[in-house]
């Protein structure tokens, strides 16, 4: 990897899914713009990514490098399918596995380093202890990218600062610390929800909004004009 003079991005995702393929969307609008992206990860998720990758043109994720980590053998048990909960809890041993990252993650950053002009590195936050060392190195900086919906965020948030949700059905929804396996999730909430008129009224301001947000990320749009901020900034 010859770039002395490149700025290079790795991107870092949480080893599950929805986080996946969101970093790998975004790793494709970074490389748009002509810079080296490269996919950082366990060889079996970087696969993962790339064979369930959602929405993307295939030549678009050709053009992104996908770097492997050596990660330690782990406990690969079945889903329990008589489980109250339906959180993913066979994958655990796999999210412990990725703490072990930290170390051949940092080398590989630092190997990077010594070839670029500047390393960006954007990481799901669930993987901020795994690179943590960014701070160590003189040329690197990194950027944490959250992967919930802004949907998701608000409603956390609303909650965690103690204000009163102001319908009564949204009242009924699991919190944040239901999605765990030691909550119960009242998925009757939702279904309760989406029957009501008030989810026939969410879904037409959910495909107002959709709308929106694809006419943001096209030129000139307003998504567009921060990811072109970004981009400049990193590049500066």
């Amino acid at each position: 990897m010859d770039q002395s003079d490149q700025v290079v991005v790795l991107m870092v995702p949480f080893q599950a899914q929805g986080h996946l393929n969101q970093l790998l969307q975004l790793s494709c609008l970074i490389s748009s713009y002509g810079l080296p992206v490269y996919y950082v990860g366990s060889a079996i998720h970087n696969r993962q990514a790339k064979t369930r990758a959602n929405g993307l043109n295939a030549n678009d994720v050709a053009k992104i490098h996908f770097h492997d980590i050596p990660t330690p053998p782990f406990d690969s048990p079945p889903p329990n399918p008589n489980s109250s909960n339906k959180f993913p809890e066979q994958l655990h041993p796999a999210w412990e596995a990725m703490l072990s990252l930290r170390k051949p993650i940092a080398c590989y950053l630092q190997e990077t380093s010594e070839k670029a002009r500047r390393v960006i590195v954007v990481h799901d936050p669930m993987m901020a202890l795994v690179v943590q060392d960014v701070s160590t190195i003189p040329n690197a900086e990194s950027y944490a990218f959250n992967c919930t919906s802004a949907f998701s965020q608000v409603t956390f948030l609303w909650r965690a600062l103690g204000k009163q949700v102001p319908t009564e059905h949204l009242k009924k929804l699991p919190s944040f610390t239901d999605g765990f396996p030691d909550k119960v999730q009242d998925l009757n909430a939702v279904e309760r929800l989406m029957v009501s008129e008030e989810g026939d009224e969410i879904r037409k301001r959910a495909e107002e909004l959709a709308a929106t947000v694809r006419q943001a990320t096209q030129e000139g749009g307003a998504s567009r004009l921060e990811l072109d901020s970004f981009i400049a900034h990193i590049m500066r």
